[in-house]
């Protein structure tokens, strides 16, 4: 199996297997390059879809969105916090405001007391007064 070039010129030498050697790999790499460029025009690529408008890379959009719903949690969990805290909070300030209504209360009605009793002490000293008077008239 003889290639037809070297067939006529009698018994090849070591130039002319190196040659047909190079000219042989030059032709397959150049149907190689042709086969890739053939396939790559059979099918589009595929669209890339577009990315954050400082050109984000999709890890960091990841790494960002997980920091985002860990800060989102965050959130949430001390929003529930605060609301709990601030529920007892107001609790005791509703607790001790319904002891200062009680004692206000009580302060009311012994004052009401007194007031009466002071209305009644003035009653009765107008009429001591009253008497002293009828009697010092006699």
């Amino acid at each position: 199996m003889n290639p037809p070039c070297l067939a006529a010129a009698g018994d090849p030498g070591a130039t002319e297997y190196y040659q047909y050697f190079v000219i042989t790999a030059a032709v397959l790499v150049a149907l190689k390059h042709a086969l890739d460029l053939w396939k790559a025009h059979l099918r589009p690529p595929e669209p890339v879809p577009p990315l954050h408008k400082e050109y984000a890379s999709r890890e960091n959009l990841a790494v960002l969105d997980a920091r985002l719903n860990e800060l989102g949690a965050d959130f949430e969990r001390r929003a529930e916090d605060t609301h709990r805290t601030s529920a007892a909070s107001r609790e005791k300030i509703y607790e001790s405001i319904r002891a200062l209504e009680r004692g206000v209360a009580a302060l009311q009605k012994e004052a009401e007391l007194l007031t009466q009793r002071l209305h009644h002490l003035d009653a009765k000293l107008d009429r001591l007064i009253e008497r002293f008077t009828f009697h010092s008239e006699e």
